[in-house]
């Protein structure tokens, strides 16, 4: 019995200098194996881009979604959104994606290079050559487009230029609202021609 405990204790106390010359072994092995790491090598971006982002502050595919107080769904999503340094509730976006389905299933979808989300005014503007498409067949391209976020009311704000089912369409202004019966109501003002196509 005093053997068996002779030989486990010195079994005890050999481990205990073995295992961790063991463990120091396997570290020293990989501190030697491993190779330098470049923090610089690994950055995904450009060092153009990494200038901009110390430049300004942004965030990158932003996205809002909420419903107008007439009951549309409507989407909003941009590449990049860098917040006004007047004003924290106004932001400058890129490429900007915007979608409007109302009540009675009519959805709107609207294009843009830029535009402007004030959240005070709950207001969205589109600009840069905006292109506007509706699903009962109708696509206007303009300079600019103001939408509110709290209503289903879209309007331009100069010319336009489109087509739809009765032909093509050309007018100096043109507003979208949602009528109390849900339908949708497309105006365009201004001097307008059409020209109908032949069927």
């Amino acid at each position: 019995m005093a053997h068996f405990d002779q030989s486990y204790s010195r079994a005890v106390a050999g481990l205990k200098i073995l295992l961790p010359l063991f463990a120091l072994g396997i570290l020293s092995t990989l501190f030697m194996l491993s190779r330098p790491v470049d923090p610089e090598a690994n950055l995904p971006f450009s060092d153009e881009e990494v200038q901009e982002l110390k430049k300004e502050q942004r965030v990158g595919r932003p996205s809002y979604t909420g419903m107008t107080g007439d009951g549309s769904a409507i989407t909003v999503v941009a590449d990049a959104a860098r917040p006004d340094i007047t004003n924290p509730a106004r932001f400058d976006a890129d490429n900007l994606s915007a979608q409007i389905e109302t009540e009675r299933g009519v959805r709107i979808d609207i294009d843009a290079p830029s535009g402007v989300i004030d959240n005070d005014s709950e207001l969205l503007t589109l600009s840069g050559g905006v292109e506007v498409q509706t699903s009962d067949g109708y696509t206007v391209l303009t300079d600019e487009v103001e939408t509110t976020l709290d209503s289903t009311r879209l309007q331009t704000t100069g010319r336009v230029q489109g087509s739809g089912p009765a032909g093509d369409l050309w007018a100096d202004q043109m507003e979208m609202t949602q009528q109390e019966n849900g339908s949708t109501l497309m105006v365009f003002k201004g001097d307008v021609k059409v020209i109908y196509k032949q069927e």
